[in-house]
């Protein structure tokens, strides 16, 4: 049976889709690449969208609003954790926010407790 073919998208393709990638490659063992909507050309990104079987947008509405993901929508999961606040790939508090996202998008319990919410 073939890995779920996952394309993590963002603005820039490094930090929240580029750390979102890691997490479903290594934790979930599924296929999974990241690009930035900033960057990609239009002929890259359809080339990607129509290998992969969802397309995770763990982004701002800007990305959502580009007209690159607009022909894709049925493939598209939008988990809005706002603009890039982190500023570097594999940031603890952006992998704890996108690990536990996968887990309830995957329907699989967290192997450790929900970590506190700040008020």
């Amino acid at each position: 049976m073939r890995k779920k073919r996952v394309l993590c998208v963002c603005m820039g393709g490094d930090v929240r889709s580029g750390t979102l990638a890691r997490i479903l490659k290594h934790e979930f063992n599924m296929d999974a690449l990241a690009v930035g909507v900033g960057y990609a050309t239009a002929e890259t990104f359809h080339m990607l969208a129509e290998w992969a079987d969802h397309i995770v947008i763990p982004a701002d509405k800007p990305v959502w609003d580009s007209d690159m993901i607009r022909p894709w929508e049925r493939k598209v999961i939008w988990w809005d954790i706002g603009p890039d606040v982190w500023h570097q790939p594999l940031h603890p508090e952006l992998l704890g926010i996108l690990s536990e996202l996968a887990h309830k998008w995957l329907g699989i319990k967290r192997p450790w407790p929900e970590r506190e919410k700040k008020p």
